[in-house]
């Protein structure tokens, strides 16, 4: 048994399967990234840099300012970054919540299709089969329109005056158009 033929035939094959290449790779890679990391990092000389500049760059002469006018800027600073902030969020959310409401509307509903609806949703483990609802329709054919349905077919309050259409759970005002 020769050593030497058999860590030469190893070398062989390692630097065939380009073993060598991938672990100098894998370890630039590495090194590459500890460097970028160290420099931008929190105690980097990227950072100092960066502090040192916008120090310079201020140059606010704090006997001249007075503590009270320091403390004004900073507040407004913070309001507007504050009110920024919250406009972008704040319109976001807005987005967001229009577009899941908006998920399925069709431009146009017929009556009954609200109605059916709104049986389907107060009736959904089916205790109320077959009842009746409340409907109410006021108006003219060529102008405003009102119409009030309630899923409690009962036209009374429980004192037993006639329940007012105004507490009827749904409401549409409709006008000509």
């Amino acid at each position: 048994m020769n050593l030497n033929n058999l860590v030469n035939d190893a070398m062989q094959t390692i630097q065939k399967d380009g073993f060598v290449e991938q672990v100098i790779k894998k370890q630039l890679e590495t090194t590459i990234k500890k460097v970028v990391e160290e420099y931008f990092g929190t105690y980097g000389d990227f950072r100092k840099e960066l502090e040192n500049h916008v120090k310079e760059q201020l140059q606010i002469d704090m006997k001249k300012l007075g503590i009270g006018g320091y403390n004004l800027m900073v507040l407004n600073e913070v309001k507007s970054q504050l009110n920024a902030a919250l406009h972008i969020q704040g319109v976001q959310k807005i987005k967001e919540n229009i577009e899941q409401m908006l998920v399925g509307i069709k431009p146009e509903y017929k009556l009954s299709e609200l109605i059916e609806a709104m049986k389907k949703d107060e009736n959904d483990h089916h205790e109320r089969d077959g009842e009746k609802i409340s409907f109410i329709l006021e108006g003219e054919e060529d102008g405003y329109r009102h119409i009030y349905f309630d899923p409690e077919s009962e036209s009374r309050d429980s004192w037993g005056s006639e329940k007012s259409k105004y507490r009827y759970k749904y409401q549409l005002h409709l006008d000509k158009e």
